[in-house]
This record gives structure tokens, sequence and C-alpha cells, in this order.
């Protein structure tokens, strides 16, 4: 993989200085709004560095590279799920944001809000935030509640010390139910979020990587004693019949 891009070390700051972030982005380059993404991030103090890995370099948009930006270029697709391991690995902050490509957030407002409740545990978006329809919706509300495969990753934060890497087996699907599991305790966030909904996967090439992953996960992946858990109860059968189902009609 080529890289681009260096930024320096960040850390885990108190109150008083700044909380650095590393930003992880997997892309094939599909969204017309990924520009204006990385350009918010770019102007955003408390984002140190991001970390871009191209699945897709022969379709590279025209943008500009500032200096946050780390570009692994990867040869071939390596999916989402080994591209989330690699941007971890890569990342110089404790500090995680694992972020969509197809997604627009208002970074000063999320990012400050994380700066000052330091929270615990691993932190996705609650499907609410998706039916917000201005960004003027005021302070971000905490949930306990956990909706995965209701795009609950596709923003997510965490620290790099918690994250226990994806079996390198499943591509797409199921990394974020690992690590919901793994980076204990998991919660949401309800703040205007932006999206298409998952328009890099949705596409029949996809289709079987769906069907390997959900059987490697039921099968090999799924932690003990996750089966009693309700917010997966039956969701493998789920989701793969909604995705066929999206992807028939598309």
């Amino acid at each position: 993989a080529h890289e681009h891009g260096h930024v320096g070390v960040g850390e885990l700051c108190g109150k008083t200085k700044l909380m650095k972030w590393s930003v992880i982005i997997p892309t094939l380059w599909k969204p017309k709004t990924f520009p204006e993404l990385l350009e918010r991030l770019q102007n955003e103090p408390y984002v140190a560095e991001i970390l871009i890995i191209d699945n897709a370099p022969h379709q590279k948009a025209s943008v500009e590279f500032g200096p946050k930006i780390i570009w692994l270029e990867q040869p071939q697709n390596i999916f989402v799920n080994p591209a989330w391991n690699l941007g971890v690995e890569r990342a110089q902050n404790e500090n995680i944001c694992i972020c969509n490509d197809d997604i627009l957030f208002d970074t000063k407002q999320l990012f400050g809000y994380l700066r000052e409740t330091e929270p615990r545990g691993i932190i996705g978006i609650h499907p609410e935030s998706f039916q917000l329809e201005t960004w003027n919706t005021g302070r971000p509300i905490p949930s306990k509640e956990v909706h995965i495969k209701q795009m609950w990753a596709c923003l997510f934060f965490m620290r790099k010390s918690d994250y226990e890497p994806i079996p390198q087996e499943l591509k797409v699907w199921w990394g974020d139910a690992w690590l919901a599991w793994h980076g204990r305790p998991a919660s949401s966030l309800i703040t205007c979020v932006k999206t298409k909904h998952s328009e890099s996967v949705a596409s029949p090439e996809f289709a079987q990587v769906l069907d390997h992953d959900t059987h490697l996960w039921d099968n090999e992946f799924k932690p003990h004693g996750l089966r009693k858990k309700e917010w997966l109860e039956n969701l493998s059968q789920r989701v793969s019949k909604a995705i066929k189902r999206r992807i028939l009609n598309s």
C-alpha cells in the first residue's frame, strides 16, 4: 500500500487542552458529499489526522489533501472491516473516530461534546439521528440503546487501546457487532447526521460478501452468550433479507 501524508503524534489530554482524534475513513470514492466531509474534518481543531483507506485509487475524486490527511492507497479493495483494522493500527492518537464516507455531521458540535464529557466505551449513532433535518438540534443526547445494523457504526468513537481487531475473514458486515461486544460499554448519541445510507455497498457485488460474512459470524465469531442479547436476536437473518431486497430493487 502507498502512504502519503504525515501528522504529529497526539495524545489523550485533559479538558484544559485539546483532545486529539484520529479519524479513519475507508472509501470507494462514490459519495458526492465526501469532499465536503473531508473539508469539515480538516477544519476541525480536535482532529489531528484523517486516515483515508483508499479501496479504489483509480476512482479517486479531485479533492484537496491538506496536511492532516494520510492517504493509505490499497492495490485492491480490502473491504470495510480490514480497512478499520488498518486505520486503527496506523492511528497516532488514543482517541479514534471511524467514519463512513457517505455522511455529514456537525464536527464542531460533536467533537466539542466528546471533549467536555469524555465518555467511556464505544459510542455510535442512534437511528433517530437520521430523522433530524437541521444542524441546530442542540447538544447531542446520549442513549444506552445500541442499534446494530441500523447505521449505528456509520460514525463511532472509542479509544485505540480498547479496539479489538476484527477477524480478517469478516470483510464488510458484523464488524460493528464484534466491536460493540468487545468494546463495552456500548452506547449511542442522538445528533444530526445526514447520509444516503450504505451508498458504497448497495450494489450486487456485495451480496455474496454479505452471505459469507453472515455465515462466519453465526458459526465462528459470534461471542459466547451473545445469542441471549435482545438487540442481536435473529438479526443476521433480518439484515441479510433486507439488504438483498435493497440490492434487487436498486
